[in-house]
């Protein structure tokens, strides 16, 4: 993944490797407005502090727009949604312990679980629907009892499917029915195309889901808070696995993001991200109709900023990407890089990610790969 990356970012490249959001769509004005009002009015934002309560409470709105009940005692800060995973598995997985995931996952995931030498149980996931819950409760009925099972139900990475209702409302009755607790990351649920989003499974419980979310994706990466919304007794436990990690996130980053969000301006920037966001969707896959071989297989992403594409039966897209980047100039991820199990299932598969390049670039782009992929089926 990370040989894949660094090739992904060389200079003049038309990458759709990384799962970068438009940079010209930061809200760099808000940003310069908030950071000078924070240091005008509260020197000690740059002081060791505790988390800001009025931040986890703007969360608590912000999880209400997602169609989630929780309260600021329900509300962990940490430094990003890799941190809030890095500690969600401290506190749940004992070395060697099983655990349940997609074959086809994040691979942020992947290295996080890794130092603890879990027994990985996959399951497999469908294009459209997701997480494939039927093998999941498959594991449970034979007495499997994972130390949690983990998921990106909306714009999940890599496949960019979300996950049905009659998934979700399952997946969440098994947790119950077993104890199991759940990892529901979240990093794209705002980021949403149809009139109608899904809610989180946090929202059918507040008993063994513990749910990730992320400012990464809707305002900037590089302020680095997340958050972590988990029943209230496991609090104490998280404060001192993030006090071994990092004594505490960024007070700067916290007040700056809360002063942003209490201009209000976050409402009409999810709308503007949304449209641009959707117009780059579209421009994709019109891009994969008219350039990619007839038998290419893809699913519309209802949410999120990734589309997966499975070339036909015979190609290799870890080779491909060489060729598509020494000849066309172009990058993609390659489909194996994602699966933990290492079968050569998705070998001929591709990750795109259309949040990044421009529709320009998306359109030449996709037609520079389509000529890569079409020579390579010849």
């Amino acid at each position: 993944m990370q040989e894949a990356l660094a090739m992904c970012n060389r200079p003049g490249l038309l990458s759709f490797g990384l799962g970068l959001p438009a940079t010209e769509h930061f809200p760099a004005d808000e940003f310069a407005r908030a950071c000078a009002e924070t240091l005008r009015v509260n020197a000690r934002a740059l002081q060791y502090q505790k988390p800001l309560e009025e931040l986890k409470s703007q969360i608590v709105s912000i999880m209400a727009l997602r169609g989630v009940a929780c309260g600021a005692r329900n509300v962990f800060i940490t430094s990003g949604a890799q941190q809030a995973l890095h500690l969600l598995v401290a506190l749940l997985c004992d070395h060697r312990r099983q655990i349940i995931t997609e074959d086809l996952s994040y691979p942020g995931f992947h290295q996080i679980v890794g130092f603890y030498q879990p027994e990985v149980l996959t399951v497999s996931s469908d294009l459209k629907t997701g997480m494939n819950v039927d093998e999941v409760e498959r594991h449970l009925n034979r007495g499997i009892r994972p130390a949690f099972i983990y998921t990106v139900p909306d714009g999940h990475n890599p496949l960019g499917a979300s996950l049905s209702e009659e998934k979700r409302e399952r997946l969440f009755q098994l947790t119950q029915q077993y104890g199991v607790p759940l990892i529901e990351e979240d990093p794209y649920g705002l980021l949403y195309y149809s009139e109608y989003p899904s809610r989180p499974i946090r929202s059918y419980t507040d008993e063994y889901v513990f749910y990730v979310g992320s400012f990464s994706k809707i305002l900037a990466p590089s302020i680095r808070v997340g958050w972590i919304i988990a029943p209230e007794p496991a609090m104490p436990l998280l404060s001192i696995l993030k006090e071994s990690y990092d004594i505490d996130t960024a007070t700067y980053s916290q007040h700056v993001v809360s002063c942003m969000l209490g201009s209000g301006f976050l409402t009409e920037h999810l709308r503007r991200l949304r449209s641009e966001y959707s117009r780059r969707r579209e421009a994709m896959l019109s891009s994969l109709s008219d350039y990619f071989p007839a038998d290419t297989e893809w699913y519309r992403p209802q949410c999120g900023v990734y589309v997966w594409a499975r070339l036909r039966h015979g190609l290799d897209t870890s080779s491909l990407l060489k060729t598509a980047i020494s000849e066309h100039n172009v990058a993609f991820i390659p489909g194996a890089v994602f699966s933990i199990s290492r079968t050569s299932a998705e070998k001929g598969s591709m990750r795109l990610n259309f949040s990044y390049p421009s529709v320009a670039n998306i359109k030449e782009g996709m037609q520079r790969l389509g000529a890569c992929v079409s020579s390579a089926s010849t």
